[in-house]
């Protein structure tokens, strides 16, 4: 199965990148007619100054003789909306105010267990 993944580090701790996200929503994709997509596989990955955030969508193409033809192509489609996407957590995680209303929710999510998005 076919596989595309786009990625951004932002300068806070993976709960509050985490909650971060969550604030932000999905991706409102635009997918081709022959692809049809899996769920979203989201990590927050801890690096030293932040948290690399790395989005992955796997995808099934139908009918399967169009993968040849159109792989490239929906490989690069995929990948610039994906990074698109990151952009508005970048932005987000950039504006002071989100970024505090994140850390709260994602104390609280630590403080009752419930872990976040």
């Amino acid at each position: 199965m076919p596989q595309v993944s786009a990625d951004v580090h932002v300068p806070l701790a993976p709960p509050v990148a985490r909650a971060l996200a969550a604030t932000v929503g999905g991706p409102a994709l635009r997918l081709p007619v022959h692809v049809r997509p899996e769920p979203l596989t989201w990590r927050f990955d801890a690096e030293e100054d932040g948290t690399l955030v790395v989005l992955t969508l796997a995808y099934a193409v139908s009918p399967g003789w169009v993968r040849p033809i159109t792989h490239e192509v929906t490989q690069w489609s995929l990948a610039r909306q994906l990074r698109g996407h990151l952009e508005k957590i970048t932005a987000a995680a950039a504006d002071p105010a989100r970024a505090e209303l994140a850390r709260t929710g994602a104390s609280k999510d630590t403080n009752t267990g419930t872990g976040g998005a």
